[in-house]
């Protein structure tokens, strides 16, 4: 295969890279509203101690996600590589939700 082949065949799959990129967006989307709903679930097992309901659980993680994910984004755009990147970012997530349904408490 020549490099003259390589960039013919590139030039023929242009078309197929937005809808590649579309599709990850939505797959990532939904992997989050998953894991956003499964950690909102978990801090249901806070009631015990602080009168919470799922929606006021899942609001709350889905604002602890913010930050970290504009942190993830940022360091997917810069040239430089972290080892187990998805791993803190999740971590953060997590802790951050469960900090603040736990501070919720201490009002």
């Amino acid at each position: 295969m020549t490099e003259r082949d390589m960039a013919t065949i590139l030039e023929d799959l242009k078309w197929f890279y937005p809808l590649y990129i579309y599709g990850a967006i939505v797959i990532d989307i939904l992997i989050h509203l998953i894991v956003i709903s499964l950690l909102a679930l978990a801090g249901l097992g806070f009631r015990r101690f602080i009168p919470i309901r799922y929606k006021e659980a899942w609001t709350i993680t889905a604002y602890g996600i913010t930050a970290p994910l504009l942190v993830r984004t940022v360091i997917s755009l810069l040239p430089i590589t972290i080892p187990m990147l998805s791993v803190l970012y999740w971590a953060t997530v997590g802790i951050f939700a469960f900090m603040t349904i736990r501070k919720i408490g201490d009002d």
